[in-house]
Formats: C-alpha cells, structure tokens, sequence
C-alpha cells in the first residue's frame, strides 16, 4: 500500500487548500522504510524551488525552476512553491503503479 501523509487518493477529498498568489514553503519526507525506494514527487500546474535537501543546499543542477523531485528514502526537502492559478491540482509519485494504487492529493488553490 502506498500513499501520501497516511492517505490513499481519494476524489472526494482536497488535501490541502491555498491561497492564491502566495507564497509557501513545504516540507517533503521520504519515509519509505520498507522497500526504501526512491519517489519522483510530482506537482502539477506549477513549479517549485527546492531550497534544501536535510537542512543542507541542494547541489547547483537541483537549484532551478522543478516541476518533479526524486525523493530518497529518509530524506527531507524543503520547496518554495507559488501557484498563480485558481483551480484543482494533483501531487504523485511520478512511478505510475504507485499513482495508480493511491499515491496522490489534490490542491485546490482559491483566489
């Protein structure tokens, strides 16, 4: 079973809702202890900064404009995220049998 903060997908469901115009910071664990596999987090309709990888500065090729990270097992990043769009987004892990099985959000972003 995989999913994201201890849920699987669910289309009835927003999973996190912002503002407009604003600017956020999140905070991405992998915390895939069992299989320790490597997860592509992905966001649709935007993209994003990362700003650390476990407190540290990312190397120079991860500090530009991201749309997709690879997530290693028990590492923290730290993304800066705008989304200039009102509407509905999703956010997966970008191996298709885990977006398929539930390992995925919705955004809603209100102006």
């Amino acid at each position: 079973m995989v999913s994201i903060n201890n849920k699987q997908f669910s289309m009835k469901r927003i999973d996190i809702k912002v503002k407009q115009n604003t600017t956020q910071i999140w905070k991405i664990s992998n915390k895939d202890n069992m299989m320790g596999e490597i997860h592509p987090f992905h966001i649709h309709g935007v993209q994003f900064r990362l700003l650390s990888v476990n407190g540290n500065t990312p190397a120079s090729n991860m500090q530009g404009r991201k749309d997709t990270i690879m997530t290693r097992p028990g590492n923290q990043y730290k993304i800066m995220i705008k989304f200039t769009q009102p509407g509905f987004f999703m956010y997966h892990c970008h191996n298709l049998e885990h977006e398929e099985t539930g390992m995925m959000g919705q955004i809603q972003v209100v102006p």
